[in-house]
């Protein structure tokens, strides 16, 4: 089962639509999960090429009203289960909780530096927590990484540090880092073109093993093509790992 995580910056944009309808049909996902999503008419539309592209069960936590404000949606090949969230996730519109085939799947879009992305950090490893014993992933724009190493110039503080560490206490995963332990790579530059790795995928350990061919991938011209300011998270999930459909 093959996914796709990625901010598609400002709901997509009308001169960036048809491109990113063109990218996710090229990605060929059985799930996608998009971060910046809005209840704009370019939103819409992404929505509706993945339902023609056959991702016809869609979620979302946008509204109509919320045409300039960021939201999530997941789109899938399978029926999908939505999940029941509390707090400032549920609140925040950042955080969409479902289960396709039997597995937990989360999207997030973790706020910015603020009183509110802390305590969206404590209530992410709340949820970890009661998840690290089932199949599970997670994954997103956290504007969020580690000090002097998922950054160019300094600019994540202990924090932050903090959290990946409360992550695998909670016994998850930052799954690419994991396996890329000493690697740099980044999914977001600055306007000064400083790179940064914001977006992750999270895995309960004894889950990880079931995520496969997990990479950054900025669509296929490359950064420079500015189909979004961010690069995708594109992974395999084993079949022998999911519910058969």
């Amino acid at each position: 089962m093959k996914i796709v995580s990625w901010n598609i910056r400002h709901g997509g944009t009308k001169s960036r639509l048809a491109a990113i309808q063109d990218q996710l049909r090229l990605w060929d996902p059985d799930v996608v999960g998009l971060s910046e999503f809005r209840g704009s008419a370019t939103s819409q539309a992404i929505a509706a090429s993945l339902a023609g592209a056959g991702l016809l069960h869609q979620r979302t936590t946008a509204d109509a009203d919320g045409r300039g404000v960021n939201f999530l949606m997941l789109a899938s090949r399978f029926p999908i289960e939505l999940q029941t969230s509390t707090g400032l996730l549920a609140d925040s519109g950042r955080w969409l909780h479902v289960k396709i085939r039997g597995v937990h799947i989360i999207s997030m879009h973790v706020p910015n530096r603020s009183d509110a992305k802390w305590q969206f950090h404590r209530e992410v490893i709340e949820r970890f927590e009661e998840l690290r014993s089932v199949p599970a992933v997670a994954f997103g724009d956290t504007n969020t990484g580690l000090p002097e190493v998922d950054e160019e110039n300094k600019f994540f503080n202990k924090k932050e540090a903090a959290w990946f560490q409360r992550i695998k206490e909670a016994q998850w995963q930052d799954v690419w880092r994991e396996r890329n332990p000493h690697a740099r790579e980044f999914t977001w530059y600055s306007h000064r073109d400083n790179g940064f790795r914001l977006d992750q995928a999270f895995a309960p350990n004894d889950f990880a093993a079931a995520i496969s061919n997990i990479r950054h991938d900025w669509g296929a011209g490359g950064r420079d093509t500015k189909l979004s300011d961010h690069a995708a998270i594109v992974f395999d999930l084993a079949e022998d790992s999911v519910t058969p459909s």
